[in-house]
């Protein structure tokens, strides 16, 4: 080599390491991987002089996931838009396992083992001409990448090209490892804050002096404004005036001592409420145990006092054990283990496969000692294997459900916890994807056991409340109804002492309307608890609604049009026809109350088929099947929500005083409900109401009784007729056996069942027994039954104060037997003895 070629090849390595440190810089600035690796591979063709070079960066074995950047020269600046880097498994993947750098000729090249010969790619990619590269290594001796170069502007590749692109290589594998790492803490820090803004509590950290470092965007929901307020002494602002000096001396005591911070606090949220937390932090520690501040979390327990205050009102101690409910896993592992460790939740990792199958990946200190289970047991198995079967078989579904849907989920399930069981509330959050196509979901849990027993204590005062308020109301119109009764009869007696006898009808005539009203208010009573005696017979819904048709417009008036719209092939139903009439006519009274201007009022029939999900969502208050369903609009004022909800309770009324009882839709209810059925009503403020009725489809014959024809005649005893009558009450007693007496049946007596029945086993003739059904020592029912078996075919009446279902149980009345509900009329009474001794 003589000294001018010497010198020039000086020259040449000279401008080459200006240019490769000017590349370095150049590499090191690459804001972003891409960037990185197309830095990198300008600067090796440019420094080279070659027209073609690449850069590829592998991922693993996973060739299709690798990241490549290319340079070309203006000799191929045709293929620039489209082309990309070639794809030459064999030759680059034994750079990879020979881990140095490789230079050939164009001949070498296609004689290598590797090379895919010379047409593979034709068209989509520049041709090659010599080879040289060199494998990008990391720190750890890992095989990252590799820098490739072909076409050298001039020549071929020689040994000076080669040191430079070893040198570039070093430079470039040192930088892509920077950018991976600044990466990976990005990724960490946006998993963390992910997390920490998903938890449904207030989540900080504090630096060594105490000053907030982070807040969650839970601040902004509590308190309506950005979490960056809440920075440094932000926080102070959200508390009491009144409670921020203990609160600060409290939790600086602890933060000095380095011990665990806790503590209640009043502060203001948005829109100016006062809400309630509960501040819980601990010590946050570096991998050397220096002291780095404070991570803690605040809970909104405002709901708890709230029932405190409440329990108090009413006389009860409410003891509720308010439990943090944070639920989310750290992406940055320092911080979110402290919290995940400390946390007084039941927190829990869990990582769901492709097939479905969730694996637990993680479980913090609370869920170990509540379940009993250790998480070194359990990380890595599958949730069915180490949870009960019930909790793991709900998990699952949940789980999957989170996962296929990507939302929040809640539920609540029951645990079995050293033999008692505990009520668990659990939120699950998707977490996103994972590796290998997985998917994490976050889970937080917390014991609500108390908390669900507090509120029924709660929900049972509430019971009681209501019943001192019915009784008060029963109370003061019974009160009203015997003021008439007492007042009356005083009058009546006081005008038969001193003879007078001119004008008695009326108040024999207040007494009897007085003392009607108090039947029918008790008839009301029962049928709004489901007791009232009810004659369930099959009915035809559209004829009785048709033959109402004249009634109801009479009751409607003329400024409101009556409108009928009935199913044809309407099914039977089972029901007492009267008080489905009643209830017609007492939703067609309310109607027109609330139509003082007119209107319409609508009556429709249907068949109606309620399937599983609609009395779930009912609650259980009506089962699936067919019903007949009954609606009743109109298009009156309609009912605003806090009367809507309270339309079945029994007294209350909107209605002026003196107008209305209360107990009109009590009534339809209990009748409703007696009868199988289900009411549902609908309505908006200045839109109208629909009451729809549900009464259960009959599938029996339907047979329509033809009302029997028989002269008139006074109801009067036949020669020798004998009724027994068994009665406990002296008064009642005394006015049947006068009344029959009156008519001539001979008339026997009995004050209690055992009395009764040694008249029955005597030889006297005895056509009917009228027998009270609450007797002392026997009552009506055994006293009949063994009455019948004495006497076969003996009738018997039923008379009786109570409801049917509550004394004579749920059979029916046998053949023979018959019931009347006391208060009736002694004519009542006399016309159905004489009917069931003449039924023969």
């Amino acid at each position: 080599m003589d000294h001018d070629q010497a010198e020039r090849i000086q020259a040449r390595r000279l401008e080459q390491m200006k240019a490769l440190t000017e590349a370095a810089r150049t590499v090191m600035r690459a804001p972003s991987l891409p960037a990185t690796l197309q830095a990198i591979t300008d600067a090796a063709r440019s420094i080279v002089g070659a027209h073609q070079s690449a850069c590829s960066l592998s991922q693993a074995d996973d060739r299709s996931r690798a990241i490549s950047a290319l340079s070309l020269s203006d000799k191929y600046a045709a293929w620039r838009a489209d082309a990309q880097p070639a794809d030459r498994p064999g030759i680059q993947a034994w750079i990879g396992e020979i881990n140095r750098p490789a230079r050939m000729t164009q001949g070498e090249i296609e004689a290598h083992p590797g090379w895919p010969g010379p047409d593979a790619g034709a068209g989509e990619r520049p041709p090659m001409r010599g080879w040289l590269a060199a494998p990008l290594i990391g720190n750890d001796g890992r095989h990252l990448g590799l820098i490739e170069l072909s076409d050298k502007i001039d020549g071929e590749f020689d040994e000076v090209d080669e040191s430079i692109v070893v040198q570039l290589a070093q430079f470039a594998a040192s930088a892509i490892e920077r950018v991976q790492v600044e990466i990976s803490l990005r990724e960490s820090e946006a998993r963390f804050r992910h997390m920490a803004d998903s938890a449904p509590a207030l989540i900080w950290m504090t630096d060594d002096q105490g000053r907030f470092v982070f807040a969650n965007m839970h601040y902004d929901h509590l308190f309506g404004r950005p979490a960056m307020e809440m920075l440094g002494t932000g926080w102070r602002n959200t508390i009491l005036p009144e409670d921020l000096p203990a609160f600060e001396c409290a939790f600086f005591a602890a933060f000095h001592a380095r011990r665990p911070f806790q503590a209640e606090v009043r502060v203001t949220a948005r829109e100016g409420q006062l809400r309630w937390l509960r501040c819980e932090g601990v010590a946050r520690l570096d991998d050397s145990g220096r002291f780095l501040g404070y991570t803690g979390c605040n809970v909104d327990i405002s709901a708890a006092k709230h029932a405190e205050a409440e329990l108090r009102r009413l006389n009860e101690t409410l003891e509720r054990r308010v439990a943090e409910r944070t639920a989310q896993l750290a992406a940055s592992e320092a911080r979110f283990r402290t919290y995940f460790e400390s946390s007084p939740d039941l927190v829990f990792l869990i990582r769901v496969q492709p097939d479905g199958v969730g694996l637990f990946e993680a479980l913090n200190p609370t869920a170990e000692r509540f379940t009993g289970l250790r998480a070194e047991e359990v990380i890595g198995r599958r949730a069915e294997e180490v949870m009960p079967a019930e909790v793991a078989q709900k998990t699952a579904e949940r789980y999957r459900s989170c996962v296929e849907q990507d939302r929040k989920v809640t539920y609540e399930c029951s645990y079995d916890v050293e033999g008692e069981r505990r009520i668990v509330d659990v939120i699950l959050v998707p977490m996103g994807d994972a590796e290998g196509g997985s998917r994490l979901v976050l889970g937080s849990a917390r014991d609500i056991t108390r908390q669900r027993t507090l509120e029924e204590q709660l929900r049972q005062a509430q019971k009681m409340e209501a019943v001192g308020q019915l009784t008060g109301g029963i109370a003061h119109d019974f009160n009203n109804l015997l003021t008439g009764i007492v007042g009356a009869l005083a009058l009546l007696q006081r005008r038969v002492e001193a003879g007078r006898t001119e004008g008695l009808d009326r108040y024999t005539g207040v007494a009897m309307a007085s003392a009607q009203r108090a039947a029918a208010l008790t008839q009301r009573l029962l049928a709004f608890a489901r007791r009232q005696p009810l004659d369930p017979r099959p009915v035809e819904a559209n004829r009785l609604v048709g033959s109402m048709e004249e009634l109801l417009r009479r009751t409607l008036g003329p400024a409101i049009s009556l409108e009928m719209t009935l199913a044809p092939e309407l099914w039977p139903t089972l029901c007492d026809p009267n008080q489905l009439e009643n209830a017609i006519l007492n939703l067609a009274i309310n109607a027109r109350d609330a139509m003082p201007e007119g209107g319409r009022l609508m009556i429709e029939t249907a068949n109606a088929q309620l399937d599983a999900a609609y009395a779930r969502a009912q609650g259980g208050e009506v089962r699936p099947g067919d019903y007949v369903a009954i609606g009743v609009s109109d298009t009156g004022t309609g009912m605003p929500p806090e009367v809507l909800e309270r339309a079945f309770e029994p007294f209350f009324t909107t209605k002026p005083l003196g107008q209305g009882t209360g107990l009109g839709l009590s009534m339809l209810y209990g009748f409703v409900r007696q009868s199988g059925g289900h009411v549902r009503i609908f309505s908006e403020p200045g839109q109208g109401t629909c009451f729809r009725l549900y009464l259960p489809r009959h599938r029996g014959s339907l047979e329509t009784a033809e009302a029997e024809v028989r002269p008139l005649r006074a109801p009067r005893a036949d020669a020798g007729e004998t009724v027994l009558i068994v009665e406990d009450e002296p008064a009642v007693r005394m006015l049947v056996l006068e009344a029959l007496e009156e008519l001539g049946y001979a008339a026997l007596e009995a004050a209690d069942g055992p009395a009764g029945l040694g008249i029955l086993q005597s030889g006297a003739r005895i056509d009917l027994l009228v027998t009270d059904v609450g007797l002392p020592g026997l009552n009506g029912r055994q006293l009949a039954d063994a009455a019948r078996q004495m006497r076969p075919g003996l009738k018997v009446l039923f008379i009786t104060g109570y409801a049917y279902d509550a004394m004579l149980g749920q059979d029916r009345l046998e053949t023979g037997t018959e019931l009347m509900t006391k208060p009736f009329a002694m004519d009542e009474l006399v016309e159905r003895i004489r009917t069931m001794i003449d039924a023969g």
